[in-house]
């Protein structure tokens, strides 16, 4: 499965506190990123994860500080682990000539364990850790994308709220 190119669009109530912010992500977060299997769900990978991460946070935030590189403040991400949890699941029946066969399928949602920090200087001000999930769910491999987007919108929205 491939998680193909996103375009998060978080809703975000910020009243700046800066003029301008840096927007950085580590670089133990890698481009190439693999989604792992788990709880039965196949794995997925991602080619632009670190940069999907910056240009997100960066598009984001643009609309509220000037995003630069010389900042007095500067958001790093530290951590971003994307996983497939489950949700529930669900049965159909289908069936031909008397014969009828039950499929349960997964309910999935993507989470995303988070860990962004709020520098000045180089010291750190303030922290934001936590999970956050998709909004939505899916029980199809088509849709894998959109979960990640979604779980990538909350996390922008958490890390604002907390941060910003």
């Amino acid at each position: 499965m491939h998680i193909h190119q996103m375009q998060p669009a978080p809703v975000l109530n910020i009243t700046p506190k800066y003029s301008d912010i840096n927007v950085s992500v580590s670089d133990s977060i890698p481009e190439l990123y693999e989604i792992p299997t788990k709880n039965g769900i196949k794995a997925a990978k991602m080619d632009t994860w670190n940069s999907t991460l910056k240009g997100a946070f960066s598009d984001c935030l643009s609309e509220f500080y000037t995003v630069t590189n010389n900042a007095s403040y500067t958001l790093e991400v530290t951590r971003a682990d994307v996983e497939f949890v489950p949700d529930g699941s669900t049965s159909s029946s289908y069936g031909s000539n008397g014969y009828v066969n039950s499929v349960t399928v997964p309910i999935v949602r993507a989470q995303i364990k988070y860990s962004v920090s709020l520098t000045k200087a180089g010291s750190e001000v303030k922290r934001s850790t936590g999970r956050a999930l998709s909004t939505s769910t899916a029980t199809s491999q088509r849709a894998i994308t959109d979960l990640v987007e979604s779980a990538l919108e909350t996390m922008i929205e958490e890390v604002s709220e907390d941060l910003l």
